[in-house]
């Protein structure tokens, strides 16, 4: 992982949650990374239904939060950050699926 990457956490339960995070530092040993939650465009499939897409705003940050210090792990030849409900993965630059409850 290098500075600037996005990464996608994709969770939830009875739904799919969609959040981005871009790296924004790198510790020293290169073991951990710093990274900021960012805004996404999201775009419904129709207004009739509970899916959609959603791509990430780089450099556009949620919140003026200090950044998140999360290990990097690796996980079948991926680097990947554990989060609370699983895994943050490098995003691959196509949209991502979501769904909300009904």
């Amino acid at each position: 992982m290098k500075i600037n990457d996005i990464l996608y956490y994709s969770w939830g339960y009875e739904q799919t949650n969609v959040d981005f995070f871009q790296v924004v530092g790198i510790t020293k040993s290169g073991k951990s990374v710093l990274i900021r939650e960012i805004k996404q465009d999201t775009r419904e499939d129709s207004p009739f239904l509970t899916t959609g897409s959603c791509t990430p705003i780089p450099d556009s940050f949620v919140t003026n939060d200090p950044s998140i210090q999360k290990q990097i792990k690796t996980y079948a030849n991926q680097e990947i950050l554990s989060m609370a409900y699983g895994v943050c993965r490098l995003w691959d630059g196509l949209p991502v699926s979501y769904s909300s409850y009904a």
